[in-house]
This record gives structure tokens, C-alpha cells and sequence, in this order.
């Protein structure tokens, strides 16, 4: 009797083996052909993964945010270099039980070209040191741990590993992906390189994961953890190094009042990146105002993921055209335009982000679900946000174009979004109301190689200067999605 344990198999597939038995001279005296099928839950390490207790029944395997939601769940207020670190890690919450394929993640390379620029116009002394003393950018990063990465980014296996109860991988690789160099695949034009995993993980649906980038090549020379002194740049490491997992930013502060950090469907839990300078699980910290980008790639074609960028929100379109920051009083007004797609919805209210200006008056949005036709079908008002008022007025770090908050605004009713039929969500406020609305944009309407689920295809935001008489885009760019999230019927109106 022999037993022999597989790994990797995928969910619901049926497997073939062949049974051989030989003699001592190792003559066949016996082969047959069997069969096995598993089910959706025991192939795979990764599904033994335990389900949080706030994950809802009645998800879907098949719809954006697993039909929790419906909208735009990521928010921030530009782009964060983070920190350079032996190990980094992305958590997420599995939103669909299957077989993994592929991750892509932003691989972010200071680049000779780059500095150059930078010494002309960052007040960041260490660019011109470098160009004065012909210091290349895999060495000149060394003086910043914020980074993109040092050297050449080391030689990085990215690690599939469950949640251990607390927040941090549990160290234990359920997949892992090959390996490679970042400053290579750069080079090769690979910005958001998709790696493909080796052996096919399996995840559940509301299990807690980590993308963990293991590195096998990180510098000797100069230590992880501090800048290195400019007069020390030569000596570091080019043929090694690390990374950071760049990606959206939160303002130091800033984290919403009436949500979890990362707002209404990721919670506390369902998002955040780690890094760590050496290899024990204490060691482990969390990056508090970056939320770096992912994709994953299921067995069965589709792709889920966190992909808005929140690059365009730092700036007002009187500065540039693809600016998103918009103030919505009086004559302005803001609508998000969308065609159901993938299945019909039936909402009962929604989650708007904002910010407000210094001189905002503490009056509410107004907010109106229209149909195609201009027939109101739901109406509400959302409260100014007091803390972001009081913010804004500091003129803190996180004031009038830090500050983010989510606010809710109950339908009182349910209302039917039917597939195919095309809908509004129209925001408005008295003036002085001071209304910050920030736009965003999905990566794979950048031009970008993601085929992300979550983003919110058929559906852009508008802005009004006239009080609703006529309609322009939001910015320059025309995919940008305002950040409003519909909660459904008998789900969650959030995770915490």
C-alpha cells in the first residue's frame, strides 16, 4: 500500500494516472489507468485557507467585487514611492475561489534619462551629486530608502502565502512565481510584467492572501533601511538589490472616519502593503499610506485585481487637462454615466468619497440615481464630512487636497439596475458647499496590458459648469470613473 500526496491541482478537474507495478528486475507486471476529480475546495494548499466571518453568502465567482458592490472601491490622492525593503508584500482578500495563473505588478526602475531630468528640477540635491560625480541611477537610488528600487532590483520570486490570523503572510509558499530581475524586464519594456506561477495555486473566496516578493540577491554593500551617504553611492551593489511596491497614496492622516482604512469593501483587512529589513515574522511592518497595484490571473481567463491609479487627483484641470480634482457647488455639478453590464443590480444606496475646500460651508450633496431618460428613480443627501472640513481649514498635510472620506446615502428603498440599460448618479450641493471630488482612471485605460474585473467598464464620470444643462468630460481623460460605490441588496453596506 503506497500513498502519494499532489499538490497544485486545480479545482474541479478530473485527473488521469497510471498504477504501475514491477517486479525486483523492474519488468512491468502490471499498469492500469485511473481516474480522480477534485472538488472546488480541497485542490490546492491555498484553500484551506479559512473564510473571514463577515464574508457574505450569496457572492458570485463571476462579478465584479464578487457582486458585493457595485462601483469604484479605490481611492487616493496621488502616487507613493514606498519603502525599499528586503521583503515586501501585498494583502488582499480573494474576491473568487479558483486556480491561479499569473500576478502583474508596477515595476517601478529609476533610470539614468530620469535623473538627469530630476537634477534640473527636484530640489532633491542627491540627483545633481550623482550627475556631477557620473553616478548612474542603479547606484544613485541607494541614497533614497522611498524609492523605486536599489541596484537592479535584486532577483525576486513572488510567493503565494495564506494570511496567518493577524495580518502578515504565514510564511507558508502555496505558489510561487519564476524568477526574475526587475531592471531587466524593465529594460525588455516590461513595466507591469505578468509572471506566470510555476505550480497552480488554488484560493477561496474570502480567504485573506499575500503576494509576497521574496528576494534571493539583495545588496551586501550598503544595508536596507536608511539612505546611504552620497560619498559612500559608488560602493553599492549594481549586480544586486531590492524593491518597493509602489502604488496609490493616502496622505499621512488621512484615513477615513466612517470606514475602515481603505474605505468600504477593503476595510481594515482586505488590502495593505507590508515590507520587512530582515527575515523574522515580527520584523514585518506595515506601509500606511501606499496601496500598491495587482492583478491576478485565474485557471478559467478572468483577471481580478486593484488597478485604479490615483496619479491625475493632484492636480485641478486649470493646472493640466488630465487634472481630476474638482470642487462640485452652485452651477458645478458632477455625474457618474454607466451601462449595467455582466448582470442586473438591485442597490439600495451608495458610498460617495470627498474632500472639502477651506471655505466650505458644512451644507450636503445632493445626490439623484436618474435613468436614461432623466427620471429620478432615487434620491438622498450625505452630510458634510466635519473631519475633513476642520482638516482643510489647518491646512495640514491631509487639508483641502488631502483629506478623503466616504459617505453614505440610504435609498430608502431598493431600486432594479437592469443589464444593458444605461443610468446617472448626479451629485450637487448649494454654493459654498465645497465639495472635493477626485476622478480616476483604470490602468488598462492608459493603455495598460490589465484586464481587471473590478474596473468599471461602460462608465465614466461628467462634469456640469452649467447646473446640468450640458455635460463635458471630467477631465482629459475620458475613462475617468468618479469614486462612488452602490451596496446591493442582502450584502454588507461594508467590511470593516
Amino acid at each position: 500500500e503506497h500513498t502519494q500526496t499532489i499538490s497544485g491541482l486545480s479545482p474541479d478537474t478530473s485527473y488521469y494516472y497510471r498504477v504501475v507495478a514491477t517486479s525486483l528486475k523492474d519488468e512491468i507486471i502490471r499498469s492500469e489507468v485511473a481516474t480522480f476529480t477534485t472538488d472546488a475546495v480541497s485542490a490546492g494548499g491555498g484553500n484551506e485557507v479559512s473564510v473571514a466571518e463577515d464574508w457574505p453568502s450569496g457572492t458570485s465567482n463571476d462579478l465584479p467585487l464578487a457582486g458585493i458592490f457595485y462601483g469604484v472601491h479605490e481611492v487616493g490622492v496621488g502616487v507613493q514611492n514606498a519603502t525599499v525593503a528586503l521583503e515586501s508584500s501585498r494583502r488582499f482578500r480573494a474576491q473568487k475561489t479558483g486556480t491561479l495563473t499569473s500576478v502583474r505588478y508596477q515595476n517601478r526602475v529609476p533610470y539614468d534619462k530620469q535623473q538627469k531630468q530630476r537634477c534640473e528640477t527636484s530640489n532633491q540635491p542627491h540627483y545633481c551629486y550623482c550627475e556631477e560625480n557620473g553616478i548612474k541611477a542603479d547606484q544613485c537610488s541607494y541614497a533614497i530608502v522611498g524609492n523605486y528600487m536599489w541596484g537592479n532590483g535584486g532577483l525576486i520570486e513572488i510567493q503565494l502565502q495564506a494570511d496567518d490570523g493577524n495580518g502578515f503572510p504565514d510564511g507558508k509558499v502555496l505558489g510561487r512565481t519564476e524568477k526574475f530581475i526587475p531592471r531587466e524586464l524593465f529594460d525588455r519594456g516590461q513595466h507591469f510584467p505578468k509572471l506566470t506561477f510555476l505550480s497552480r495555486p488554488s484560493i477561496k473566496a474570502g480567504g485573506i492572501y499575500h503576494l509576497v516578493f521574496h528576494n534571493y540577491n539583495p545588496p551586501v554593500r550598503c544595508p536596507l533601511g536608511r539612505n546611504v551617504p552620497l560619498d559612500k553611492l559608488k560602493t553599492c551593489d549594481k549586480d544586486k538589490g531590492a524593491i518597493a511596491l509602489d502604488g496609490i497614496r493616502l496622505a499621512p492622516g488621512s484615513e477615513p472616519r466612517n470606514t475602515g482604512k481603505w474605505g468600504p469593501y477593503m476595510g481594515n483587512m482586505g488590502g495593505a502593503d507590508l515590507y520587512r529589513f530582515g527575515t523574522s515574522k515580527k520584523s514585518w511592518k506595515y506601509h500606511d499610506t501606499s496601496l500598491a497595484y495587482y492583478e491576478i490571473g485565474y485557471a478559467d481567463g478572468q483577471y481580478v485585481g486593484e488597478s485604479y491609479t490615483s496619479y491625475y487627483t493632484s492636480w485641478t484641470p486649470e493646472r493640466d487637462p488630465r487634472g481630476t480634482l474638482r470642487t462640485i457647488e452652485g452651477g458645478t455639478k458632477g455625474r457618474q454615466l454607466f451601462t449595467v453590464r455582466d448582470a442586473s443590480r438591485r442597490v439600495n444606496g451608495v458610498w460617495v468619497n470627498h474632500g472639502h475646500t477651506r471655505s466650505a460651508n458644512g451644507k450636503s450633496l445632493r445626490v439623484q440615481l436618474k435613468d436614461q431618460s432623466g427620471t429620478v428613480l432615487a434620491s438622498g443627501s450625505m452630510p458634510a464630512s466635519d473631519w475633513c472640513r476642520a482638516a482643510a481649514k489647518k491646512g495640514s498635510t491631509f487639508g483641502e487636497k488631502r483629506c478623503l472620506e466616504w459617505g453614505y446615502v440610504d435609498f430608502k428603498k431598493m431600486v432594479d439596475l437592469r443589464e444593458g440599460k444605461t443610468y446617472s448618479l448626479e451629485l450637487s450641493a448649494d454654493a459654498g458647499a465645497g465639495f472635493n471630488l477626485y476622478g480616476y482612471n483604470a490602468l488598462r485605460d492608459l493603455g495598460l496590458d490589465f484586464k481587471d474585473r473590478n474596473n468599471w467598464l461602460g462608465a465614466f464620470g461628467q462634469v456640469s459648469e452649467d447646473g446640468g444643462r450640458s455635460w463635458s468630460k471630467w477631465s482629459a481623460l475620458s475613462e475617468t470613473d468618479l469614486p462612488v460605490l452602490f451596496t446591493i441588496e442582502g450584502m454588507p453596506r461594508q467590511f470593516k
